[in-house]
């Protein structure tokens, strides 16, 4: 395992994996952070990986391809909800003011340092918990699937009952 690191050097293994993934990120401007787009079973979906330097905490947020409509926002609240219940790592989030969705994935560094192992174990989560609810979610925010059923068949791995 390699030896953890901070500051600067932290964005520079938070760029080298990126890099070594083959993941094209792009740099947020003035920030320590990148922002992409991931190509899932389900659907593209913009991603953003930060850092919280002073803190020691790496932050990754993987987003729905859209914002929800405010007439299913209740509907879409209750999907985050039920879809929440349970996950080991990480959670989806709701901004019910313009009705964006993302996962959120996360871990403090601080005594061990940020290392391309820690990046791998924040971000590949993350970014296989949107796509594998993808689906159902949008077919919740665009359609009048039923919350809990589409969580129910997801989460049974019924993948016909979700397309």
């Amino acid at each position: 395992m390699s030896k953890g690191v901070y500051g600067a050097e932290a964005i520079e293994v938070l760029s080298d994996f990126f890099a070594s993934a083959g993941m094209n990120a792009t740099p947020v401007e003035g920030e320590p952070a990148f922002k992409l787009v991931l190509g899932g079973e389900h659907g593209l979906m913009p991603a953003m990986a930060g850092l919280l330097l002073e803190r020691h905490q790496l932050i990754t947020y993987v987003a729905a391809p859209s914002n929800c409509p405010e007439d299913r926002r209740a509907a879409v609240a209750e999907f985050v909800a039920r879809a929440n219940w349970g996950l080991p790592m990480g959670n989806f989030e709701i901004d019910l003011d313009d009705g964006s969705i993302r996962f959120k994935s996360s871990v403090d560094y601080e005594n061990v340092g940020l290392t391309p192992e820690l990046v791998r174990n924040v971000f590949a989560p993350a970014a296989f918990t949107m796509d594998r609810y993808l689906q159902g979610l949008l077919a919740v925010m665009f359609g009048n699937t039923d919350p809990a059923e589409i969580i129910e068949a997801i989460e049974s791995d019924a993948a016909d009952i979700v397309g």
